[in-house]
């Protein structure tokens, strides 16, 4: 029995997860990686409507046997919501449970989840079975995102995802500048080899670096231990201390196991919040120059330059033009126009306010795109007439 709670903490679903294939909505590649010196498997999932002359974030979510599946899944309900942005997620599961305990880890370990010396733990964690942890992270950044952005148009924010031994893993990177921009960390076994990672923390971290850190706790279920609890504290107190973005939610109703899920949905939600611009009625008082400020403004709070998506402007200027703006509606439409050659609204909505501005070659311009697009269309018929009489009499 005193291997319980450890064997709970950190062998949560191994024996499932290795005997199912989950992916089925994905893709798995393989990755003849140098670093480990054999080939490892890598699982992408893309988001609905993928466009591949789009650039996207990216999710990496560790131990992907168990959690690829829900981790696409939700990250897709939120981005259909409108709660976070849509992502590639990639998934990176582990050959098997003695090497994910190689790969995990950077020490070996003799110390229980509540902080009790027990030796029977060398044969889980001596020194030879673990301690893998800085040839896996050289693998992960120097071979598989570069495999991903190859293969995928990324635009550079990576966010990490590991729970329990993994989570404790990427603990450890937050002190080795590595190229991540957020970490979810869920119930990680911080308390491993009696807190290791907050004294490399303490002794490695940057103080220029700047992340964003989301840390869960389960207080509930009978594998609870304070001294778990504790940790997770102590490790968000360091982090904020040093100037990093970090947040420590308790759950009070979830164990190690349950917690995933919910901490998956608030994490990713507290990460983004105030990312969505929303949705732009016809009626909103909305500028091209407020829309770039609110992605500005989040920008600050992630450290990381996000600018307006370009289909905003498309929204921008239909507001705009609904409210007859007509500058404005235009400054919003040169942004998009591109992205809407073949919109027939759009070219209309664009005609008409450069009509009223009296651009009338710009105005002709777009008549013609809309009547190339919409050849029976008899209102932009008798409109380039007139817009052909006023550029003739000017």
């Amino acid at each position: 029995m005193k291997l319980f709670l450890v064997a709970i903490l950190l062998f949560v679903s191994i024996n499932t997860a290795y005997s199912q294939s989950p992916i089925e909505v994905g893709q798995k590649y393989i990755v003849d990686s140098e670093v480990l010196g054999e080939e490892r498997e890598v699982w992408v999932g893309l988001p609905p409507y993928y466009d591949s002359t789009v650039s996207y974030l990216v999710v990496y979510v560790m131990d992907a046997e168990w959690q690829f599946d829900i981790t696409l899944a939700t990250v897709k309900e939120l981005a259909s919501n409108d709660k976070i942005p849509v992502h590639i997620v990639v998934g990176i599961p582990h050959v098997d449970r003695e090497r994910r305990f190689m790969d995990l880890t950077f020490t070996s370990n003799m110390i229980q989840t509540n902080g009790d010396v027990d030796s029977s733990l060398i044969a889980y964690f001596g020194e030879d079975l673990t301690g893998g942890g800085h040839t896996f992270y050289k693998h992960l950044v120097d071979e598989v995102m570069p495999f991903v952005a190859a293969k995928h148009k990324t635009n550079g924010f990576d966010v990490y995802i590991g729970h329990s031994l993994s989570g404790y893993f990427g603990a450890y990177l937050i002190s080795m500048d590595s190229p991540f921009n957020a970490f979810q960390l869920y119930d990680a076994s911080i308390w491993y080899d009696r807190g290791e990672a907050i004294k490399y923390t303490k002794e490695h971290l940057n103080s220029a670096y700047r992340t964003n850190v989301y840390l869960s706790s389960a207080n509930g279920g009978r594998e609870r231990e304070q001294n778990n609890i504790d940790t997770h504290a102590e490790f968000n107190e360091l982090l904020k201390s040093q100037g990093i973005n970090s947040e420590n939610v308790v759950y009070n109703d979830e164990g190690h196991g349950s917690v995933r899920l919910p901490s998956l949905i608030d994490g990713l939600s507290k990460l983004y919040e105030g990312f969505s611009i929303g949705f732009i009625f016809p009626t909103d008082k909305i500028t091209v120059a407020t829309a770039k400020k609110h992605y500005a403004d989040f920008s600050k709070k992630v450290n990381y330059e996000f600018t307006c998506p370009v289909d905003a402007f498309r929204w921008v200027g239909h507001a705009n033009h609904a409210q007859e703006n007509w500058t404005e509606a235009i400054k919003a439409y040169e942004l998009c126009k591109a992205l809407f050659v073949d919109d027939p609204r759009f070219q209309l909505e664009a005609a008409e306010s450069y009509f009223e501005v009296k651009d009338f070659v710009k105005s002709m311009d777009h008549y013609e795109r809309l009547l190339y697009l919409d050849a029976n269309n008899e209102p932009a018929k008798l409109r380039l007439q007139e817009l052909a009489d006023l550029i003739e009499g000017h």
